[in-house]
């Protein structure tokens, strides 16, 4: 039987292990036995992409059972492609590749030493982002807000567009429409222009970057938009669920597809 793990990101961006399971033959009907029985014990959630070989069974049960999720190929096809985009006459190409191979190819870990070690790591992430605030680098009240919010990790991105926020966004142009406010935003950084549609009702704000629909964080042109509008915190609107320190704290399912009363219960077998 083939054995059919999948892998994840967690709030601290680091990699975990949440579902797998056992196929007797990797055709389209199992594949699609698979996928269904991960969408119950998700909740019904679909996954924002999944990422798989190029099995012809695999991509027919994708396409029969993800509605919204944005399928791509895996590291297996991507690694045969390494030596021709990073270049195999670069200086540095042998080390470079011990080291991708030593990451991606380990096989003396043990699945349940992994599993210990990804729990055991991440539960200390979890207790250092509890009780740590990150240092602030800007007078911005919304930078607060987010070391509040986010895990540590995620904030250090969030940060950044805070502080660049401020000295490199300026505005090139202002007009109204209806209850919304559209501003061209000047960034000295990267030389260009972007609209950012602010509605000062619903706090809701969107630019032209796209950077919160693409990594599920606020851009500095967004945050000079509020930062210039009193906003002091983050609206929940744009608080992404999976960026933040209580990222774990919501249901787990069982392989029923129903919800838990305790996140802290682990079905072992």
């Amino acid at each position: 039987m083939s054995f059919t793990p999948f892998t994840g990101v967690d709030n601290h961006k680091r990699s975990v292990t949440f579902y797998g399971a056992l196929v007797a033959h990797e055709d389209a009907d199992s594949f699609k036995w698979v996928f269904t029985r991960f969408l119950a014990v998700m909740g019904g959630k679909e996954p924002k992409y999944i990422i798989t070989d190029q099995d012809a069974g695999i991509l027919k049960a994708v396409l029969l059972v993800f509605k919204t999720a944005r399928h791509r190929y895996c590291m297996w096809h991507i690694m045969n492609k390494v030596p021709s985009k990073y270049g195999v006459t670069r200086d540095d190409y042998s080390v470079f590749v011990k080291k991708l191979n030593a990451i991606i190819w380990d096989e003396d870990i043990e699945a349940a030493d992994a599993m210990d070690q990804q729990r055991h790591t991440q539960k200390q992430i979890d207790n250092y982002n509890r009780h740590t605030i990150p240092v602030i680098s800007t007078h911005l009240a919304i930078e607060v807000h987010g070391a509040q919010v986010y895990s540590h990790k995620v904030f250090e991105e969030f940060q950044e567009e805070a502080k660049c926020s401020i000295g490199t966004c300026k505005s090139r142009g202002f007009t109204e429409c209806g209850s919304l406010e559209v501003t061209t935003v000047r960034d000295a950084n990267r030389d260009r222009n972007y609209e950012v549609t602010y509605c000062p009702d619903t706090l809701k704000a969107t630019c032209s970057c796209r950077m919160l629909e693409r990594k599920g964080i606020l851009c500095r042109h967004v945050i000079w938009i509020y930062s210039s509008n009193g906003v002091k915190v983050i609206p929940e609107q744009c608080v992404v669920k999976r960026w933040c320190k209580d990222a774990r704290l919501s249901k787990m399912f069982d392989c029923n597809g129903e919800a838990t009363e305790d996140v802290d219960i682990i079905d072992e077998k």
